[in-house]
């Protein structure tokens, strides 16, 4: 059972949850600020940083304290870079073979759009693109890091176990997505079993990766793992298409779960590459110590072996 203290904590953060919610399907739904210039949704994740900083003074936390440190940042960015970049080029060439067996000839797409599972809309690769899409996505993973695998998390493991609560980040995290499944689907681009398919996916999808940058974060210590890794993958997501005589990124649901799929595994191997070692010290160790002690032993000598000075000193003449 989950005491008075716990349930207040869990009620804290969907209530955190809810308002940041709402303040994404006002802008989704209304301001429509994607389709504008910017091609993202900015408002919603300034506002998502806006109650970061607020509760974290009500919480009396630090930005530190959930994982936005300076110590850890290029080991951090070395490994979600190398994160994104295997697992995406696996992704990205399984979906190539898969289009090639259908025979639809497929040839990557160099061009700028908003990140979506469907009715993107092209942008050239102009500077001023380029750089608006770079700070927007900069905004969008400080943002949502932040929120989710910072502080749900940081305040989830108060309340529940680590493995809960990092269950409890990654499915709201989920949830959070759902909202561009909604937008197409009232624009008549999608119909309702399309959408429940599609919004199937972005529960995989983006449940998996938060669950794999929360295991990131207690595997490090810090956000920098999940914030580099997520800005690559929309980066990504964004620039390079796979395109076909019938389409655009026709197999972008499944090039996104598996991608997702071998980043949660990745994580997992590397959580058990770093218990390994210590082990292996805690052995070698008890060794050192148990040889150590075994030659101190033998240096003692007994007193029916003790030699003589007497005898030294004849066997020398």
């Amino acid at each position: 059972m989950l005491t008075k203290k716990q349930k207040n904590t869990l009620l804290y953060i969907l209530f955190v949850f809810i308002l940041c919610s709402a303040a994404m399907d006002f802008e989704f739904l209304v301001l429509k600020t994607d389709e504008t210039f910017l091609a993202e949704n900015i408002f919603c994740k300034l506002f998502a940083l806006l109650m970061i900083y607020l509760c974290l003074e009500d919480r009396k936390l630090t930005w530190r304290s959930i994982g936005l440190r300076r110590s850890g940042i290029t080991k951090g960015m070395i490994l979600g870079f190398s994160i994104g970049i295997i697992t995406f080029t696996a992704s990205y060439l399984v979906e190539f073979i898969l289009l090639l067996i259908l025979g639809k000839s497929p040839k990557p797409g160099f061009y700028l759009t908003s990140f979506s599972l469907t009715n993107r809309t092209a942008t050239k690769l102009t500077v001023s693109a380029i750089l608006i899409c770079i700070a927007g996505n900069i905004i969008n993973v400080l943002a949502e890091e932040g929120l989710f695998r910072g502080l749900f998390y940081k305040l989830g493991r108060r309340a529940l176990s680590v493995k809960y609560a990092n269950l409890l980040q990654a499915l709201l995290f989920s949830i959070w997505h759902l909202i561009t499944v909604v937008v197409w689907y009232r624009q008549g681009s999608l119909t309702i079993p399309s959408a429940l398919l599609f919004g199937a996916g972005y529960l995989l999808t983006a449940g998996i990766s938060g669950f794999a940058w929360g295991l990131c974060v207690t595997l490090t210590g810090t956000l920098w793992t999940g914030i580099f890794q997520h800005f690559f993958n929309n980066v990504i997501g964004s620039f390079l298409h796979v395109v076909t005589a019938t389409g655009t990124d026709e197999l972008q649901i499944f090039r996104l779960a598996l991608s997702n799929v071998l980043s949660l595994l990745l994580v997992i191997l590397l959580a058990k590459h770093k218990k390994q070692p210590a082990g292996r010290r805690q052995r070698s160790m008890k060794s050192m110590h148990s040889n150590a002690g075994q030659r101190s032993k033998s240096s003692i000598p007994t007193a029916g072996k003790a030699s003589k000075p007497g005898r030294r000193k004849r066997r020398g003449n």
